[in-house]
């Protein structure tokens, strides 16, 4: 069992990797600055308009910052709905960001929210995970 930031964006299998580039200045805060390096990677049910609950485990693999690139260079990301085709719009700093999924987990109990600070505006969602067991008898 354990807690994790929770980050709400795309299901993932274990060993899969995602990249992509960032500017939210929360996400890029938590890397940068509190060194969070485990998220709870889950995906969103567009019918239910929740979390789903169960998700991976993913680490952060790679992280770098985007020399002289503003927010308005920042990948569109095609599995988000439209509007929103940009992750975390809005901050000063761009991260190009490497996810590795390690393992799989059910949800516990409800996420609660984190607290923000001021640079990053709102706080996160943090909740408790069950490790689930993938190995085959």
């Amino acid at each position: 069992m354990g807690e994790l930031p929770f980050l709400v964006l795309d299901p993932m299998l274990p060993k899969q990797r995602l990249r992509f580039e960032v500017s939210c200045p929360l996400f890029v805060d938590l890397v940068q600055n509190q060194n969070v390096t485990k998220f709870a990677m889950l995906a969103s049910n567009p019918i239910k308009k929740q979390m789903n609950e169960y998700g991976t485990e993913v680490e952060l693999t790679k992280s770098s910052v985007v020399e002289g690139a503003t927010d308005d260079e920042v990948l569109p990301v095609p599995s988000m709905p439209s509007g929103l085709g940009k992750i975390g719009v809005g901050g000063d700093t761009v991260l190009a960001v490497e996810l590795t999924a390690t393992r799989r987990f059910k949800v516990l109990g409800e996420p609660w929210e984190a607290p923000g600070n001021v640079e990053s505006g709102p706080g996160y969602f943090v909740g408790r995970v069950q490790y689930l067991d993938d190995s085959s008898d």
